[in-house]
This record gives C-alpha cells, sequence and structure tokens, in this order.
C-alpha cells in the first residue's frame, strides 16, 4: 500500500506543482505525507486511499479498521497537527476527490452511527477545485 501512496503522491506532485513529502516523525496515525508551503512549512497533511468494491484501504488501516483508524486519524488532526488533513482517492470514473478531515469529524459528531463510507462518496469534492484554492494559500 506505501507503493500505491508514492505513486499518487508523485503523480499530484507533477500534476499540480505541490510539494508533497514524506514527514520524518509519522508514526501511528500521523500522516505521512505532508504538503509544505513556499517557506518549507506544513501546509496539510494529506492520505492516499483507494476506493474499490464499496471499501476504502490505506496504509493506516485494513477493511475491518477503517472508521476506527479514521476517528482515530481526525481526533489526532484536532488535538495535535492544527493543520488540515485531507483524504485524497479516485472515484469510478478515475477523478482524484477529497475531503477535509475537520468535515468527517462534524459527521462523525452529528451522527455516530453515519456510513461514512456514504458520506465520504457523496460529500467530497473534486481535488481540482480544492487545489485551485490551497494553491492560493501557499
Amino acid at each position: 500500500m506505501n507503493d500505491f501512496e508514492n505513486i499518487e503522491c508523485q503523480v499530484l506532485s507533477k500534476k499540480y506543482k505541490l510539494h508533497i513529502e514524506d514527514a520524518n516523525f509519522a508514526r501511528g496515525f500521523i500522516p505521512q505525507k505532508v504538503l509544505l508551503d513556499s517557506t518549507r512549512n506544513i501546509h496539510s497533511y494529506f492520505v492516499f486511499c483507494k476506493y474499490e468494491d464499496g471499501i476504502f484501504e490505506s496504509e493506516y488501516w485494513n477493511k475491518d479498521s477503517f472508521s476506527m483508524a479514521l476517528r482515530s486519524m481526525i481526533a489526532l488532526q484536532y488535538s495535535d497537527l492544527d493543520r488540515p488533513l485531507f483524504f485524497v482517492f479516485q472515484d469510478s470514473e478515475n477523478k482524484y476527490k477529497i475531503i477535509e478531515g475537520n468535515e468527517l469529524r462534524e459527521a462523525f459528531l452529528e451522527n455516530p452511527e453515519i456510513n461514512i463510507i456514504n458520506y465520504i462518496k457523496e460529500n467530497s469534492y473534486y481535488l481540482l477545485d480544492v487545489i485551485i484554492k490551497i494553491k492560493k494559500e501557499l
């Protein structure tokens, strides 16, 4: 799975001219990919996911631990990271989609029993639309 994340990272870095690099301090649920701004400060964290057969896969979880791992990452973002945490995946049409961790946090708070996979599919944005906004911040 780590190879998948590295390939996706390289594709997006080239396509959108982003400085996404590995974080040396990453451990546990701290994402390994960080987007750096022009001064090499961390702008945000990225988690690259595969979406196949109705399941999101990542190096941070397996199909059985998805919801709990996602909740742990979002809690960590809220308490420790102090930066946006983006989950990136390709939809069934191979278009890149993105959703931010705080949006997922609010969805969990509103409904702890939410079907988070459906929520992500229905409420994620096209990556290009979000990248345009992010690039203005860099």
